[in-house]
């Protein structure tokens, strides 16, 4: 997409793997705008091996240009980690993770605002949404509460042996939050021998290759349908 398409916004790429063929790809690409990349590192602990790994790889790329430690931003643990010795020793740029957060809780941290802010989010917007339902759960009595309906849904459907929880978006700018909501579920509750099978499956593309095991296959499934208000 071209500089004018994006409204000015942007191009970005996020590493959430360590594939060989898509490092090469973006390596390719960056090579030719290494004075215009802004290189953003986080990792909540600091220790993430894959993510200080693919660190070094564009810190390489980028450290021959100018002004290139202005360009590395590091998201991590205020107080310990490998990404913190690196940052101590080396000067760049860092965002600390608020004490207390686990990693999956953090998107509200700068670990998500920060990213989303650079990409042109309303990051005010998705703040003050967010606010608006912890009032709500904390406030509001059962059963108006979403949060207790919800959970209490998956509960008695755990009960009748429903362990597998579909997550089917049919929104695209959901499906981003059904991966969140995924691993929160997971991660969350997936301890000592407990705990469902969080699982997505975006509409309308699953729903031509998946919705025939979900209504005739075996009845261990709870699905649950995201739209955008």
């Amino acid at each position: 997409m071209t500089e004018s398409a994006r409204n000015g916004k942007p191009r970005y790429f996020i590493l959430d793997n360590i594939d060989p063929h898509r490092i090469n790809s973006i390596i390719h690409f960056i090579e030719k705008e290494k004075d215009r990349t802004l290189l953003i590192v986080i990792s909540k602990s600091g220790e993430t091996p894959e993510t200080i790994s693919q660190f070094m790889i564009f810190k390489k790329l980028l450290q021959n240009t100018k002004d290139f430690r202005e360009r590395i931003i590091v998201i991590t643990d205020r107080n310990k980690g490998i990404l913190k010795e690196i940052v101590d020793s080396e000067g760049y740029p860092v965002l600390n993770v608020p004490e207390g957060v686990g990693g999956r809780f953090s998107v509200l941290t700068p670990v998500g605002l920060f990213p989303s802010l650079t990409m042109g989010i309303n990051i005010e917007a998705l703040v003050n949404g967010a606010q608006k339902m912890a009032l709500h759960i904390k406030n509001t009595r059962a059963p108006k509460n979403m949060a207790i309906v919800l959970a209490s849904i998956l509960y008695l459907m755990n009960r009748k042996g429903k362990h597998i929880h579909v997550i089917m978006p049919y929104c695209d700018r959901l499906s981003g939050f059904a991966d969140w909501l995924r691993q929160l579920e997971g991660e969350s509750l997936g301890k000592n021998g407990l705990g469902a099978t969080p699982l997505k499956s975006p509409g309308v593309t699953d729903q031509h290759s998946q919705l025939q095991l979900y209504i005739d296959g075996p009845k261990d499934k709870c699905i649950m349908f995201l739209y955008n208000s």
